[in-house]
């Protein structure tokens, strides 16, 4: 059994060992951060927009390069980072001993708003409008040309919601409009980006239901080589056709 005194003895010891493990750690000579990795997740962004959001970020590390790994603000430098317009969320680890590891998910980008200036910005899932990009960095997404659809941020969340409701791919898709666009009596209306076909009438409502029956439409069009112009899929229980004039 140990006396009170060599347990005292040992305390003292194990309280000398721990101050002095935390002196070396939090000494300016160890732990120095020396690398920054930053993962930018893959998305069907151009490449160019990744970059100079990479370039963004890491000139914010900069500040906490050759600094002791423990001292780094991890919640602050976070919020930083998320300030950036086209981050969608972000996590930073510290990786013993000398690199921090950042890992940036980017906001999806639904549609892109071409403006009255010829300026392309794309419009993320959360309805967000981000900065301008270059014809050659817009995203393989529909156009918004409409201004009263981003001036009325309520509506231009519910035609998002509305077009996402579209299949994802198939022969009416989201892969295959290219314009959409909104009227108060006739709800969504997308443009086909297929040469063959024209505007596409889908309503406030049931767009899935919707969506299947102009797929039908389209299917029964072109085995019978028809080209058409108007689709008007908005009604209850019937579907609208419009053919095109034979020139």
């Amino acid at each position: 059994m140990w006396s009170s005194k060599k347990i005292l003895w040992f305390l003292v010891f194990i309280a000398i060992v721990v101050a002095s493990s935390i002196g070396v750690f939090t000494d300016s000579h160890f732990l120095i951060v020396n690398d920054v990795n930053i993962v930018v997740d893959k998305t069907d962004l151009d490449k160019s927009v990744k970059k100079q959001v990479h370039d963004r970020i890491m000139n914010k590390m900069h500040a906490f390069e050759k600094v002791n790994i423990l001292s780094v603000p991890i919640e602050r430098i976070q919020q930083q980072i998320l300030s950036d317009v086209w981050v969608d969320s972000v996590v930073i680890e510290r990786n013993f001993p000398d690199q921090l590891k950042v890992s940036v998910r980017l906001k999806k980008v639904v549609l892109v708003y071409l403006d009255s200036r010829g300026r392309f910005l794309p419009i993320s899932q959360e309805a967000q409008l981000m900065n301008p990009v270059s014809p050659e960095q817009v995203p393989d997404v529909p156009v918004v040309r409409n201004s009263e659809i981003i001036k009325n941020p309520n509506l231009l969340k519910q035609i998002l919601i509305l077009y996402q409701k579209i299949p994802r791919s198939g022969v009416f898709s989201q892969q295959s409009i290219a314009e959409v666009d909104w009227s108060k009596s006739e709800g969504l209306i997308v443009e086909s980006a297929n040469a063959e076909g024209g505007r596409i009438v889908l309503g406030k409502d049931e767009v899935p239901l919707k969506s299947a029956r102009v797929t039908n439409v389209i299917k029964y069009l072109e085995s019978q080589k028809q080209k058409w112009r108007v689709i008007d899929a908005s009604f209850t229980k019937k579907v609208l056709v419009r053919l095109r004039k034979h020139s």
